[in-house]
Order: C-alpha cells, then structure tokens, then sequence
C-alpha cells in the first residue's frame, strides 16, 4: 500500500505548528512507514471554484451538475449520492455526504466508500455495513489498533483475525455477502493492499498474493518485502515501488502488469491509479503533487492558487479526481475537498468540512489519528 496521506499531513503540521497527533506511535516500526499518506476522500458538493495550474498553464472551468443524490425532477437519496461517488467524511457516529447525514451505531476509527454506501472499522474491530437508506449491520471483524480496509466498485475488503489466524474477507454490498479465505500466515503477518473489481491483492506472510474471490485459492503475485509499497491496482496494471533487488539498494516506482517489468515513474509516493489504469496521481517530491501519464511514464506538478498544500488523492473517472486543499496552520486547519478535472478546474465540492482535532475521518481505509 501506499504511505499514508494523513501522516503526510501530520508531517506537515510538525514542520510548521504543533503536532495533531503523537508522531512516534505513528512511526514506531518499519511497517507503519509504509501507511503513509493514502487517499483521503471528502463530503457533498458546493459551488465555488479554484483555479488548477498544471505546470504553468491555467486550465478551463469545471461546468455544474445535476448535484449529488439527485436527477431532474428527483428527491434526495443516499444511494443516488453514493451512486454518483460523492465524496463521504464522518465525525464521531455520523457520516455526512452530499449534505446531508446519517448515523451509525458506533464511533468511525477508519472506512472507505463504495459506490453503495460506506464500509467502517469502530475502535472495538467491529467492520460494518451502511448505506444510509438502510440500518447497519456488522460484516466482520478486523483489527482494532491498525485497521486497513480498501474498496472498488460496491465492494471492500480487509484482513481480519480468527480463532486458527487470520483471514481476507470480501464483502459485496449490493448483496450483502461475504466471503472469505484462510491465510496461510497468522494475523500480525496478513494486511490487505489493494482490491481491483473482484481481486484481492494482500500479504500473507512472505508473499504478495493475489485472491479472486470467485476461487478459494490464492496465487503468488511477488515476495514482501519491508520496503514494498503497493499503491493501487486497476484493469490488472499493479502500481507499486519496491527494490527492483536485495543488492540495488534503489527503490522503483512502476505501474505494471508483471512485477519487475516495464519503464519507471518518477514517483516518490504513489496514491491512485484511475480506473482505467492511465493515469496515476502521486508526488515527485514530498507535497509536491502530480498528475502522471503510465504510458509515457511523464508527469505534470499541479498546485493550485489559494492553497499552500494539496493532494489528489482518489480519482472518480478516467479524467476527474479529488483532491485536498489545506493552508497553515496545517495541525488545525480546516479541510476543503475538491473535485478536479484532467485539462479542466477544480470545483470545491467540501469547503471547510471540520479539522482533524475536530475528530474527522476521510475515506482511505484507515485510522486519521495514527
């Protein structure tokens, strides 16, 4: 997986202000460096907008919809909201999308979103299903100091412990079901990655394995190793950086259908790929954002005016992606999301939706306090 994005912004709030959360627990073992700043995901829409520069060009307006939730004539609902992939964020038990809310049995320590609702760990491992049409229900359990979830489609999946180890577990929240699959290796050692339509891709122990969920058995996609960052996958492609050897004491970045195989990125942090596997959002440098091209491997920094910090995080279609808007003081400021499109401007689809002392949580699958 990719390092977290919420550790990048704590880095930042401890270079310039006083720390949201305690670094050292963050840091504290080689596995947790590699949780660095992964996708964030935001709250309803709005009608501002900023202007994106995509090298030194200034790029034309994102045009207005139809508003989450809603078509032409229509009433409000979650599952159009979810279905329009509007972004989601939650303090304490409630969720709030699309300006509107809804509330959860127990308090949101990390979730993702699908495009039915949202999937929750709380802080007791309890994993939960909710649309906000429908009441929740508990799907699985997961572990309670270093839950990590992830998400595709109207599906998500975690690793989660059992009385003989661990397990990965599916679930498909248009049915409701889960399905699940022994690991070989015991809880401390099994951490899912990535999820691409119906396949899993995790550790289990000294590999990097790949589980379609339509089998019971799973296939060996690479080695782990303690410098593996598997990003994202999309259509097969597998965006990771590793050490292309022992001996190299390089890392690489790629985005590639076989494992050691094809060109490289000049990615220092990989986030996400889009969904049809062309584009990568990702940084050059730490907090320096940029939109590259995985087939041609070049990049593009993007900043945009009136924020000293942003990060695409999650991209929405082949060509929008979400991003957030941060200005000192970073440990409590205010968090805008926005909605970003290849050769057109960002919309501001969540201004000011509340800081992390605030206790919000966004939709990367894992804990905001460390």
């Amino acid at each position: 997986m990719a390092p977290r994005l919420s550790d990048l912004m704590h880095d930042r709030a401890d270079r310039l202000s006083p720390p949201v959360v305690d670094l050292d627990a963050v840091v504290s073992t080689g596995e947790r460096l590699v949780r660095r700043r992964r996708a964030l995901a935001g709250a309803g829409m709005a009608t501002a907008t900023a202007a994106v520069l995509l090298g030194a060009v200034a790029l034309p307006q994102l045009g207005p919809g139809n508003g989450p939730g809603r078509t032409p004539g229509s009433q409000f609902s979650f599952a159009g909201a979810f279905a329009d992939r509007s972004p989601a964020y939650a303090v304490g038990t409630s969720f709030h999308v699309a300006g509107r809310d809804f509330t959860v049995p127990t308090e949101v320590h990390a979730f993702v979103q699908t495009t039915e609702g949202v999937v929750y760990a709380d802080r007791k491992g309890d994993v939960w299903s909710a649309t906000g049409d429908e009441r929740p229900f508990k799907v699985g359990s997961i572990d309670p100091e270093e839950p990590r979830l992830t998400a595709d489609g109207p599906r998500a999946a975690w690793a989660q412990p059992t009385d003989n180890g661990a397990e990965l577990a599916l679930l498909d929240q248009t049915e409701g079901s889960v399905v699940a699959l022994p690991a070989s290796a015991g809880p401390d050692a099994v951490d899912v990655y990535a999820l691409d339509d119906e396949v899993v891709y995790a550790r289990d122990g000294r590999d990097v394995v790949q589980w379609d969920t339509t089998e019971q058995e799973s296939t060996v996609l690479m080695p782990w190793t303690g410098d593996l960052e598997l990003a994202d996958v999309e259509q097969g492609l597998v965006a990771y950086r590793a050490q292309p050897s022992p001996e190299s004491g390089d890392v690489v970045s790629r985005v590639t259908r076989t494992v050691g195989e094809g060109g490289e990125i000049a990615a220092w942090n990989m986030l996400d790929l889009s969904d049809d596997g062309t584009r990568l959002l990702g940084e050059t440098d730490p907090d320096v954002f940029a939109l590259f091209d995985v087939a041609t491997g070049s990049h593009e920094n993007v900043t945009v005016p009136g924020y000293e910090f942003v990060v695409g995080y999650r991209w929405l279609d082949a060509d929008t992606y979400l991003m957030i808007g941060m200005n000192p003081p970073y440990a409590n400021a205010s968090v805008d999301i926005l909605e970003c499109e290849v050769g057109g401007d960002c919309t501001v689809a969540a201004p000011q939706i509340g800081s992390f002392d605030d206790g919000l949580v966004l939709s990367f699958g894992e804990p905001m306090d460390g």
